[in-house]
């Protein structure tokens, strides 16, 4: 409400194959905020999005839109899917040689049918369906126009790390991470071995991090990485900015979001910020947005974290 997250709330262990469940488990939680809602916002998982960096020519946005949209449906054969871009700050190379490089979302249709049988269930039409991706840049830019240097977003989620490096607003180098670490509560009680399991998982993050991070510092000049910033689900372990910072040499803060809220829901807040849904790539079907073209919405932005 008022660009800022006023509830936000982690649910462990809820899966959208029980449709079910977890139409029960989203209906209680419109009903706990007095079931009103206004636009609905979908952040999506980040397995459900493709990203890759695509090397175009030197064109237009349009031309840059149909080039790559030609690219997708070659490699999927199906027009069934919605993309949006990123262009990559240009080196002195890559202006000499009248290419650009872009940082490429897509998101097949049939990958969204799951999030939008739910919503559907609960009598609810997205406005927004977009990345996390886009919620942290969204929030990092209004944190930090001004950086010092090289600086990176380390989202650490279920199933990957993506890693965003962002030099005063634009966007220098992105990459996605694949890790198997299961960041849901173990509840087994004994503080001991949840301390253990801590820092193996926390291990395991810096481990997957250290190809990435270390040949950015060697490959950025003077720059290098002055900071790092952490969110993401895998944010809320005890000790992981310790860890990450002493494995690395590097400052490392928590992305906490405007309103200090925790840094799990940094991409909520990003997102939470937006007057209007065409500030950020909109993975929602055009027909789903027709549909809601005329409808009015209130002040309160519901937020369905997949």
């Amino acid at each position: 409400k008022d660009d800022k997250v006023v509830s936000a709330n982690l649910i462990s262990h809820f899966s959208i194959a029980d449709l079910q469940s977890a139409k029960d488990t989203l209906s209680e939680e419109i009903g706990r905020l007095s079931g009103k809602h206004g636009r609905i916002n979908i952040i999506l998982p980040q397995d459900t999005v493709n990203h890759s960096i695509q090397q175009v020519p030197r064109a237009g946005a349009d031309d840059i839109t149909m080039i790559l949209r030609r690219m997708i449906a070659r490699e999927l054969s199906s027009n069934e899917f919605t993309f949006g871009f990123r262009e990559i700050a240009e080196s002195k190379k890559s202006r000499s040689s009248g290419t650009q490089n872009i940082l490429l979302e897509y998101v097949q249709n049939k990958d969204l049918s799951s999030s939008l049988a739910l919503l559907r269930e609960c009598g609810l039409s997205p406005d927004l369906i977009t990345s996390s991706l886009e919620g942290n840049i969204r929030l990092f830019n209004r944190m930090r126009p001004e950086t010092s240097g090289n600086e990176a977003i380390i989202d650490i989620g279920a199933g990957y790390i993506e890693i965003i490096i962002i030099n005063n607003g634009n966007l220098m180098d992105y990459e996605k991470l694949p890790l198997l670490v299961d960041f849901a509560d173990s509840g087994t009680g004994d503080e001991s071995k949840e301390e253990q399991a801590s820092k193996i998982k926390i291990y395991k993050i810096v481990d997957v991090l250290f190809n990435s991070i270390t040949s950015y510092i060697k490959g950025s000049g003077a720059e290098g990485l002055s900071t790092l910033w952490v969110c993401g689900t895998g944010s809320g372990l005890t000790g992981v900015t310790d860890a990450i910072s002493s494995g690395f040499g590097i400052t490392t803060n928590l992305l906490s979001g405007l309103e200090k809220t925790n840094s799990a829901f940094s991409a909520l807040s990003g997102v939470s910020t937006l007057t209007s849904s065409g500030e950020i790539t909109n993975f929602a079907p055009l027909s789903l947005l027709q549909k809601k073209k005329n409808l009015i919405t209130g002040s309160i932005i519901a937020a369905c974290i997949g």
